[in-house]
């Protein structure tokens, strides 16, 4: 029988809720709705999320400060996570929309 933790519980929550989008009106998405996770995991108080190649071709043409950051700063809420690393397909060496996601990103509440 697998046993997940309910803080990994929790990190899943948090990004298919951002996927899903906002249920109001005067709020919009900040990640397109086929994204997908392919794993998540934290160690020392980092989160790495890896997403699918969607995270870059299917970006939504929004600021790309505040799709990185409305990741970053809602995993950061969880009480074990003070830095998010995202990956795309395994890769952290990557440049989206001059935001450089080769290290982990700590919360930024100008976003």
């Amino acid at each position: 029988r697998l046993v997940v933790a309910a803080s990994d519980v929790y990190k899943r929550q948090v990004i298919n809720r951002l996927i899903q989008g906002p249920f109001e009106d005067e709020y919009f998405r900040t990640l397109p709705a086929n994204l997908q996770v392919i794993s998540i995991s934290v160690k020392d108080k980092i989160c790495y999320v890896n997403f699918d190649s969607s995270f870059l071709t299917d970006a939504l043409s929004i600021d790309g400060n505040l799709i990185v950051y409305s990741i970053v700063n809602s995993l950061t809420e969880l009480p074990d996570i003070q830095r998010v690393q995202i990956m795309v397909d395994g890769d952290s060496n990557i440049v989206f929309r001059d935001i450089s996601l080769s290290s982990p990103l700590e919360r930024n509440l100008n976003y």
